[in-house]
């Protein structure tokens, strides 16, 4: 057998690494708490410094691989990557299982063994970084501000890009996974003079009449709406989480409405949220729990006092003014007093895939506004359609569907950028994704 070359096995070494740097680049930081008095006890802990309660960190991988992390190095200053490099002894410990998670202690007490780090975070805030055991690759970072004691601050559902804070933290368990649903904003009052009083309302401001939103269930079963999130900028569809502590006051029953008002004044119930609605118009987003996908959205124009706009019928792609509001109960069609004459095209959304990027498996989301001929196709960098994952009729509402990352002859796709384009009557969108293997 002849014998490698100096530049071979370098080279070899090289692609090696760059494989391991792939596979591992899909890990998340999901969770953290940098004050923990009583909320986790260190299952390692010993007599060293009498505390076990320690701060920890806890790592996702959402692949559909194991991962084991030990040699990569975990930091609490970004400016150092490689201020602490996790053991690679024992990989029965360190290997995070697909869709699994892992806690790390940052308790300074690595006697403890291979899952104790060699620095503390701090409460009052700071940063913590994940880098790949090439020492450069950073596969994942964040910088926080202040914490409060036992209160874990976290991805609001395991892997996505929107960060939240939990009362009860989740260490090893799951954030919450993607809910979306088909929900509608139905109706909404941006200028309330005297047309609905504020059940909940104190002395706070003394205004008893707030601005309010509707949210419509078409469905047959209940939906919670706690842990979505409420705005008004579609730039930011994250601006204010619903609070999903009281689902006794969040669940939407199947053919039912629920309100929400739009008063900041939060102290007052889940029901009454951060924004206010400007009557001079613009607009609503009602948005998945991911913070991303929306779920319904719509831009309004100024708006007259204690004249509600709202579909007709409900959850319909026709809006009109209704000059008695029916908050809480169906838009009669009786109720118009006028058309207001929205393109039903406002009505089609095409939301991000998610998670993105992804491996193996990723969903797109899409909103239609009325019953249409549907078809979502997967298309590669050449302009190649690879895979049909929807063609048929489907009625009006929200769908989401996965793509596998499977070819249409069954073989999974390679790495790289994928466009997925839905047609829907006249609705065309087209939007990038990228799947790493």
């Amino acid at each position: 057998m002849k014998p490698r070359t100096l530049f071979q096995i370098t080279g070899l070494c090289f692609w090696l690494l760059l494989l391991s740097t792939a596979q591992a680049q899909n890990l998340y930081i999901n969770e953290f708490v940098a004050k923990n008095v009583v909320s986790l006890v260190d299952p390692d802990e010993d007599f060293n410094d009498g505390d076990p309660q320690e701060d920890w960190i806890e790592i996702y991988n959402p692949g559909g691989e194991a991962v084991d992390i030990g040699g990569m190095y975990l930091t609490d200053d970004l400016t150092n990557l490689l201020l602490y490099r996790i053991p690679a002894t024992q990989p029965a410990k360190t290997t995070i299982p697909p869709a699994g998670f892992l806690v790390l202690f940052a308790d300074r007490e690595t006697h403890q063994g291979v899952l104790h780090l060699d620095f503390k975070l701090s409460s009052g805030g700071e940063q913590i970084g994940l880098t790949a055991a090439d020492g450069v690759t950073v596969l994942d970072s964040l910088t926080y501000k202040g914490q409060d004691a036992d209160t874990s601050f976290g991805r609001t559902i395991d892997g996505g890009p929107v960060w939240r804070f939990f009362i009860e933290p989740t260490p090893n368990a799951s954030n919450g996974t993607l809910k979306t649903a088909n929900l509608f904003i139905n109706e909404f009052l941006a200028s309330n003079n005297a047309s609905l009083v504020d059940p909940d309302e104190d002395a706070t401001d003394g205004d008893p009449f707030d601005d309010w939103i509707e949210i419509y269930n078409p469905g047959s079963k209940a939906v919670d709406i706690g842990g979505m999130f409420i705005s008004d900028n579609l730039s930011n569809p994250a601006q204010w989480q619903i609070p999903d502590s009281d689902p006794a006051a969040t669940t939407i029953a199947g053919g039912g409405f629920l309100l929400l008002y739009a008063d900041k004044e939060m102290h007052q119930g889940p029901l009454h949220v951060d924004i206010r609605l400007s009557g001079a118009g613009e607009q609503i987003v009602l948005s998945a729990n991911d913070g991303i996908t929306i779920i319904d959205s719509l831009t309004f124009n100024a708006q007259t006092a204690d004249t509600s706009f709202g579909r007709t019928p409900d959850g319909g792609g026709e809006w009109a003014y209704f000059s008695e509001p029916t908050p809480g109960v169906s838009n009669s069609s009786t109720a118009v007093a006028e058309n207001a004459g929205r393109s039903s095209s406002e009505d089609y959304h095409l939301s991000q895939n998610y998670p993105n990027p992804f491996n193996p498996a990723t969903t797109i989301s899409y909103r239609l506004a009325r019953e249409s001929q549907v078809q979502l196709k997967i298309y590669d960098v050449l302009g190649k359609e690879i895979a049909t994952l929807i063609d048929e009729l489907q009625m009006p509402g929200y769908f989401s569907v996965r793509w596998d990352g499977k070819l249409r002859s069954g073989l999974p796709a390679n790495t790289g950028v994928y466009f997925y384009n839905i047609k829907a009557g006249e609705f065309v969108k087209m939007k990038k994704m990228l799947l790493i293997r």
